[in-house]
């Protein structure tokens, strides 16, 4: 006799949260009977409402969303109480949850966060392994508590960081990662055979979220620093410098053998390959820019309609 399926409802509102919201909605095992995302958001020149990636498959996939200013609200709560749901998955969602809430199923509110906890919890752990240089990350299943990020695990998997990783190439591999640790999560729980791990909470680090006044590249800093600076905010919020008083983003860089000889942020060369800047320690190669009310471009598309001379200071 085959099981009843698991009453799913699913807490998610960018497109981190689509493929386990994809995979969820394909699988047999569950039964996913409704979304909760954030309020849709001005966005773009005009100020437009937009809504968010989750609420964009709901709609295409006419599957019940529900949205709230806030989860916790007495409104919202009794909205989620008639669905009845057997377990709740939340997966980039946005708000803290209210004791409730979590406890609003028998199963509870299993969350997927993109880190090896109890390492970089917090709001930006993809963006703070690539500042920090990590090597491997990957994604946990924890069960939600009151404490940021720090209830069990149910299941993590390790990724490997590519030397050639930024943020938004290691967001679409823990995005995919999720997805594939949320489905061998749901058969644990349709086998009953959920368990849990505590964490050590003495070995906790945090990943707080970045602020566009902290995105400033210290020249003063080594190459090395400066490079992973660049790839864990690429291309958002995007590292930047200043040329000539204008705000210059910096997409990606690759750092030189050659030892510093000048100033730090000093331009010691413009050639094919990029823009070569000197640091505490290296010249750093800028590849990709965007100089303020501009196009993103190469550096060397850059360099043919704008000349820069060696000793120019940036920053």
């Amino acid at each position: 006799m085959k099981k009843n399926k698991i009453k799913i409802l699913f807490l998610g509102t960018p497109f981190f949260s689509v493929p386990s919201l994809e995979a969820l909605h394909k699988s047999e095992l569950c039964e996913l009977i409704g979304i909760v995302t954030q309020p849709d958001r001005p966005q773009g020149r005009g100020q437009k409402l937009k809504p968010g990636a989750v609420k964009e498959y709901a709609l295409k996939n006419k599957i019940p969303c529900f949205q709230f200013q806030s989860i916790n609200s007495s409104k919202a709560l009794n909205e989620l109480k008639k669905l009845k749901p057997s377990l709740i998955f939340v997966v980039s969602f946005g708000q803290i949850l209210s004791e409730e809430i979590l406890n609003l199923s028998p199963l509870g509110c299993l969350n997927a966060h993109a880190s090896l906890l109890p390492q970089y919890r917090g709001a930006a752990p993809i963006n703070w392994v690539l500042i920090r240089g990590e090597k491997e990350t990957g994604v946990c299943i924890i069960k939600l508590i009151k404490k940021l990020d720090a209830g069990p695990v149910v299941i993590q998997e390790k990724v490997k960081i590519s030397h050639n990783d930024n943020y938004e190439t290691l967001y679409k591999k823990l995005a995919s990662l999720s997805a594939k640790l949320i489905l061998k999560t749901l058969v644990l729980a349709q086998k009953n055979q959920l368990k849990f791990q505590e964490q050590d909470h003495n070995k906790a680090t945090y990943a707080p979220k970045i602020e566009k006044t902290q995105c400033h590249i210290n020249w003063n800093d080594k190459a090395s620093h400066i490079h992973n600076f660049i790839r864990g905010l690429s291309p958002i919020p995007c590292a930047f410098t200043f040329f000539e008083g204008q705000r210059f983003k910096v997409y990606a860089s690759q750092i030189s053998k050659i030892k510093a000889n000048n100033k730090p942020g000093t331009i010691e060369e413009c050639n094919p390959t990029g823009i070569l800047v000197n640091t505490q320690d290296k010249r750093l190669f800028l590849t990709e820019i965007q100089l303020e009310n501009k196009k993103k471009m190469s550096a060397s598309l850059f360099l043919q309609g704008k000349k820069l001379k060696k000793g120019t200071c940036l920053g």
